[in-house]
């Protein structure tokens, strides 16, 4: 089996209303719970902000994201 079929990785999607400090928010959730993010890329889209998230612990991000009652859809990368 090759190394890069082993290593599957996962993105978060967040679609939250537009507000001030968010992004802030969300890093400090996952930094609370021992999460690194490793990458990270907003947009702004039809009065709505997506955020895209790689983190390193998946399971504790998509609980974290739950917890704070952000809608979550979590894709391959």
């Amino acid at each position: 089996m090759d190394e890069f079929e082993l290593c599957q990785v996962k993105q978060f999607e967040l679609r939250v209303p537009k507000r001030p400090g968010l992004p802030g928010e969300i890093a400090s959730a996952l930094w609370q719970k021992g999460v690194h993010i490793q990458a990270f890329s907003a947009e702004f889209q039809e009065g709505e902000e997506i955020f895209r998230l790689v983190v390193d612990k998946t399971a504790v991000a998509k609980e974290t994201f739950i917890e704070n009652g952000w809608k979550v859809i979590e894709e391959s990368a």
